[in-house]
């Protein structure tokens, strides 16, 4: 993976920061930045101006910049900050023993106080805090009793004036240019700031709602796993005892059979739903012919073998070399899922009707059926994402995670299950599959 930089900002990503780390290196940065342009000029300038010594204590303070930078790229990022503000504490001290009070060089010291005031974070604050005092002492002493002790050279009137002007200009420059970057740089964090707080309430409500699905699971699983359970260990209690008729036994088998492929059915769904919470299932998206989804469903209606005679139509249109965009095997559980339904809430000898319809940019898949409906209720719960576990129109087992299943499964593919419904008329699913141009 590529290193990543900003401002020079290397080594450790930035995401791997705290923002208050980050802030305070990426002033650090600047400060350095600002520092060695400056000083480029005013070089350029004392040189223009026959004042080599400071030309010279400029490119002096280039080069300590340098070396302050040397030692950031090596990730020694305290050493670095300590290594600048410390020599230009010195070397401004230098320049006024150099140039004397009169050159108001002692000014410096008012954008360093600045950069300490923002470089520094958590144990580092100490030091900052000793190199501001050390500037503070030295600025006020060099202005108020420096030339008692030692004997500071004088300017003429002219240069006093030519050489204080510069000084005054040069420190707004550098006042301003910090100004600007900590503004800059702080709304960035603020920005940072803000969308991590975004993120964290987005994972905390997606939390809570994980939690609240978990449980109502939990209640209604198990109350759907004990029931035909406790019917298992009933069934088994009758076989084992003595003089059961042929017929009983029979009849015993074969509820034995229906709660034992229920209770499998239901592991199976929530096997594959726990995947699907942990994100162990991908999503492989591709082109699907709709003949290919269609003769899917075929296959899915052929094997829904139903006591109540369920007649499927299928209705897919003119459909010649039309394509979907989906995951195949996440369409077909889909589609087993929602047939299953239907099925389970419809009448003896009912029908459900499966449709596809074009529309300006997708496709819509109906599952129809004509049995029991959904109460206003019931769907409301389901809009708010309940589990439901109700019971077909033969006493099938309903445990909601069919659906469950769908929704997850269809918010993979960018859409989502929409159910209308009339009570004692029957149930429509429906939903959206984008367009192959």
């Amino acid at each position: 993976m590529p290193e990543r930089s900003f401002l020079g900002l290397r080594g450790r990503g930035i995401d791997e920061l705290s923002l208050v780390e980050e802030k305070s290196i990426r002033m650090h940065v600047m400060f350095l930045y600002v520092i060695a342009v400056f000083c480029l000029v005013y070089g350029v300038v004392d040189i223009v101006l026959i004042q080599y010594q400071q030309a010279g204590i400029m490119a002096v303070t280039i080069l300590s910049t340098g070396v302050s930078y040397f030692f950031y790229l090596r990730k020694n990022f305290f050493l670095s900050k300590i290594w600048n503000m410390s020599t230009l504490t010195v070397i401004i001290f230098i320049i006024i023993v150099q140039t004397g009070v009169d050159s108001f060089v002692f000014i410096y010291y008012i954008p360093l106080l600045m950069g300490n005031l923002f470089i520094f974070h958590g144990r580092e604050i100490i030091a900052g805090y000793i190199i501001i005092v050390l500037n503070v002492l030295i600025m006020v002493g060099s202005f108020l009793c420096l030339d008692k002790f030692i004997e500071l050279p004088r300017m003429s009137h002219e240069m006093i004036e030519i050489d204080g002007f510069m000084n005054l200009i040069g420190v707004s420059i550098i006042c301003f240019a910090e100004t600007f970057f900590i503004v800059k740089v702080s709304n960035t964090i603020s920005k940072k700031y803000v969308e991590k707080t975004l993120a964290l309430s987005l994972k905390n409500e997606q939390l809570i709602a994980t939690l609240y699905t978990r449980d109502r699971m939990m209640a209604v699983l198990s109350h759907d796993l004990r029931s035909p359970v406790a019917s298992l260990d009933s069934a088994a209690d009758l076989l084992k005892s003595e003089g059961v008729e042929p017929e009983m036994e029979k009849a015993i088998l074969g509820q034995f059979k229906n709660r034992t492929a229920s209770l499998l059915d239901l592991i199976d769904k929530l096997l594959l739903w726990t995947r699907a919470q942990t994100n162990n299932i991908q999503y492989n998206e591709s082109e699907l012919l709709l003949s290919e989804v269609e003769y899917i469903i075929t296959n899915i209606c052929s094997l829904a073998a139903s006591e109540k005679n369920i007649r499927y139509t299928i209705n897919f249109g003119t459909i010649e070399n039309a394509k979907v965009l989906g995951d195949k095997d996440m369409l077909e559980t889909i589609f087993r899922n929602l047939i299953s339904n239907a099925s389970k809430y419809s009448n003896d000898n009912g029908e459900v009707q499966i449709t596809a319809q074009q529309t300006p940019y997708e496709w819509c898949f109906r599952i129809i059926d004509f049995g029991v409906g959904i109460s206003a209720e019931a769907l409301k719960k389901m809009n708010s994402g309940d589990v439901l576990s109700t019971r077909g129109t033969k006493n099938e087992i309903g445990h909601g995670l069919g659906l469950q299943l769908v929704n997850d499964f269809l918010s993979k593919h960018s859409t989502q299950l929409n159910v209308s419904s009339v009570v004692g008329k029957g149930s429509e699913f429906y939903f959206y599959l984008k367009i192959v141009e």
